[in-house]
């Protein structure tokens, strides 16, 4: 049935709010964060191969193996950012309401309520809604992802619904479709797979057993299997987090101690609350009132909301948390929440209306609060940057914080970052950014190498000390050109942590050091047991008897071994080292940030 005029200008103006918020969050958005260096990257003219070949390979420790790392590289072009990113956020809400709906829109008012619905919830569910749709790297890593995916899971949904009969030459085309859809969507997301390809599995068996299984069902689930284990497999897989992901599933649950993995457990909960509260009220309100969500709504909700749950369990195999890893688990239980609205509501315009109400309140809310927050955020970058252009080169710059934090509609400030103050340092040539509460970082990276008969030099600064083990690979890089340069002139090499001013008290320190033909870099790692923390060290091919020093917020500690560990209780907020030494031969094993005490 064809829509009336005015249901269709509602939903038009629906869309069309969507796509304009977005352009405008979108035009506001600076380069700041993994932007800087994806915008560096372009501006070292680099090419697109390149590109995917880094974030393929972990070349790139800002980048990853997913299929919207590559897309991000374009969204740092503007006309793309302003035309895409709009159109990709329309097509998420788009694909939500097809799949509340099991069919294409029809713009009736249904549907636009649906739409608005859909928004709503998404406001309410989402903790970090503003970063995932407004900050380029979160928007096509995890919003593109997930529209990918969901493309892949409707004809699915449309299969569940209708039965559709196609020739002999169509089911191949829609077979071959399928295998390159899946492809893409299965190299998405890497927390989101196993779930997707557990349901895949399920609604085969289920259409086989009631004798409707088709070929690109079949093709489907192949192709998603095949991209995930792509994604899965590539290099930069081993080399993201410091070798973190590494880790045993079981040797990363029982780290994490009863209460940090019932805190994963349940965080689809607690991170969607306000919708989850919401959607109790509506319950409530209406547990006396005709008609109730019949048998097949509710299961249809409570699949959503099982998919949903599946995926947010994935993260227990996780080396990384956060709310953007919730962001397709709290889609798809939005999904859910909606169908049981549905079903509540009825035909009962008044509930509608009131629903309808309190979704246009949240989204209204939502737009003005972000927008103004945006709207600072730029103000205050743009007087960033031109103090940065105006500083002359090799000075240290005074900054002052962004006046806005972390919010739901913003990640916060990115200069409190030494990785990031240190790279936008260099970008504009400067020697240090000296940030409000965050003052100038006290040491940086060299290489230093001696030849034969000659005395050291120093070669090149590095990045600062939480990305200690990309500057490893960096050093162990630049002593193959060393040696490549010099021959057996080269004695030997040093990463050294080299102080702006001074080091503590310690012995002259580096990073890793080759000599006599190999590379010699002990590291260390710290688990938590109680409210004592554990360092065992790797000694990476350091002999002789070893001595570990931690130096802390104003003051440094000698550990005493405990059974080839060294136990110790943090006694400040701040940064450690853990220092490794033997005889007069002493490495940064490790840094760790302890926030608690």
């Amino acid at each position: 049935m064809r829509a009336s005029r005015g249901a269709r200008i509602a939903f038009a103006a629906l869309c069309l709010l969507i796509v304009a918020w977005t352009a405008v969050m979108s035009a506001l958005e600076p380069v700041m964060l993994d932007g800087w260096f994806i915008d560096h990257w372009q501006h070292g003219h680099a090419s697109f191969v390149d590109y995917v070949h880094g974030n393929w390979s972990g070349q790139f420790f800002w980048g990853n193996a997913r299929l919207g790392q590559w897309i991000t590289a374009f969204t740092y072009g503007e006309v793309f950012h302003l035309s895409f990113t709009p159109l990709c956020v329309l097509a998420l809400f788009l694909l939500l309401l097809v799949h509340v709906r099991g069919r294409w829109p029809t713009a009736g008012w249904s549907d636009a309520w649906m739409l608005l619905g859909l928004l709503g919830v998404s406001v309410l569910a989402q903790p970090q809604l503003g970063p995932l749709l407004f900050y380029r790297p979160f928007t096509a890593n995890y919003v593109v992802g997930l529209v990918v995916q969901l493309i892949w899971m409707v004809p699915f949904r449309f299969a569940l619904e209708r039965e559709v009969r196609r020739s002999l030459a169509g089911e191949l085309a829609a077979a071959a479709g399928m295998i390159v859809l899946g492809v893409a969507a299965g190299a998405c997301n890497e927390h989101t797979g196993p779930a997707l390809i557990l349901a895949g599995v399920i609604v085969v068996i289920r259409f086989a057993r009631r004798r409707r299984l088709r070929a690109w069902m079949i093709a489907g689930v192949v192709g998603f299997v095949a991209g995930y284990l792509a994604l899965m497999l590539a290099p930069a897989q081993a080399t993201r987090y410091c070798g973190v992901a590494e880790i045993s599933l079981a040797e990363r649950i029982v780290d994490r101690g009863v209460l940090g993995n019932l805190k994963i457990v349940f965080a689809l909960v607690w991170a969607g609350r306000w919708a989850w509260v919401g959607l109790a009220v509506a319950a409530l309100a209406s547990r006396l009132a005709r008609p109730r969500p019949g048998l097949d709504a509710r299961r249809a909700a409570l699949a959503w909301f099982a998919l949903a749950a599946a995926i947010s369990v994935t993260l227990l195999a996780s080396p990384k948390q956060g709310d953007r890893l919730l962001f397709a688990s709290l889609a798809l239980a939005t999904i859910g929440i909606m169908v049981i609205l549905d079903g509540l509501a009825g035909d009962r315009a008044r509930v509608r209306a009131a629903i309808a109400g309190v979704a246009g309140a949240a989204v209204a809310t939502a737009i003005v609060w972000s927008v103004a927050i945006q709207r600072r955020v730029a103000n205050d970058y743009e007087d960033r940057l031109r103090v940065l252009a105006a500083a002359a080169p090799g000075t240290v710059v005074h900054l002052p914080m962004l006046r806005d934090g972390s919010s739901r509609w913003f990640l916060g400030d990115d200069l409190p970052s030494d990785s990031h103050r240190h790279h936008v340092a260099n970008r504009y040539q400067l020697d240090a950014i000296d940030l409000e509460g965050h003052p100038t970082i006290p040491y940086r990276y060299e290489v230093r190498y001696q030849l034969a008969g000659a005395a050291r030099v120093t070669t090149r600064q590095f990045l600062p000390l939480q990305h200690l083990c990309e500057t490893r690979r960096d050093f162990a890089d630049e002593v193959a050109a060393l040696r490549a340069a010099h021959g057996a002139r080269l004695a030997g090499a040093e990463l050294a942590v080299a102080p702006r001013t001074r080091v503590p008290d310690l012995r002259e320190l580096v990073a890793s050091r080759w000599r006599d033909g190999r590379i010699v870099a002990p590291t260390a790692s710290v688990k938590n047991e109680g409210y004592t923390r554990w360092i065992s060290v790797e000694r990476g091919g350091l002999t002789g008897t070893l001595d570990v020093i931690l130096v802390g917020p104003g003051r440094i500690e000698h550990l005493e071994p405990d059974g080839g560990r060294w136990p110790y209780r943090p006694w400040g907020r701040g940064t450690y080292w853990i220092v490794t030494c033997a005889g007069d031969d002493c490495y940064l094993a490790e840094t760790v940030r302890h926030t608690q005490v």
